[in-house]
């Protein structure tokens, strides 16, 4: 083939193989497909080579041989730290700092990734322990300002949960809390906690001081 290709006719004769892998099959008979060409047909992938294909870390919840438990946890967590750095830099602004030295960015970060972290957990708590005592995750003066400053459904019971609490924290944020509404995200979450911590220290500076 490569004195066939020297002299000009091979190549032609291959461009011309090519093209007619390339046209559309008649009516009634599969496409072929040579090596190298992959597309998606039905929702799979066809003529891929078995070294190109994506392969699944997990099958019916269980790890893929060659694949390691840590492997799967790693990529399994990623999503979560994509969404860490969301809050840093879109809900606390760390970019908009203009500060001119790297020690004082250095320490602001460091702040941020404390209120950054608590606005990603409280988040995901509502999310896997929604029946948890309130005081798990508010102070006695959270609780108070959201009681005044949020509403109370006739429909809400007795009891109030921290799931309860963190709803009227988002509702804060903009969340409406209708009925098949998914859970709040970190978006109205971090606008809420803004707002409440705003009335909480308007709150805290209207309490008579001694001395």
């Amino acid at each position: 083939m490569t004195e066939a290709l020297r002299h000009g006719s091979g190549g032609e004769r291959v461009t011309n193989e090519m093209a007619e892998q390339d046209r559309e099959p008649p009516a009634g008979r599969p496409r072929q497909l040579r090596p190298g060409h992959d597309r998606w047909q039905d929702g799979r992938l066809h003529g891929a080579s078995r070294s190109n294909r994506p392969k699944p870390i997990t099958r019916h919840g269980q790890p893929v041989a060659g694949r390691s438990p840590r492997f799967a946890l790693q990529t399994a967590l990623r999503g979560w730290i994509e969404v860490f750095h969301k809050i840093l830099k879109s809900g606390c602004r760390v970019e908009a700092a203009r500060l001119r030295t790297a020690e004082r960015l250095t320490k602001l970060i460091a702040v941020f990734c404390i209120l950054g972290w608590r606005i990603f957990w409280t988040t995901m708590i509502n999310r896997a322990a929604p029946a948890a005592p309130p005081r798990a995750a508010l102070t006695e003066a959270e609780i108070a300002v959201i009681d005044r400053a949020v509403r109370d459904r006739p429909t809400i019971p007795g009891e109030k949960t921290l799931s309860h609490y963190l709803t009227k924290i988002a509702c804060l944020g903009g969340y409406l809390a209708r009925a098949r509404d998914p859970p709040p995200g970190n978006a109205v979450m971090w606008r809420g906690w803004s707002r409440l911590m705003d009335m909480v220290l308007g709150a805290d500076l209207m309490q008579p001081k001694c001395g």
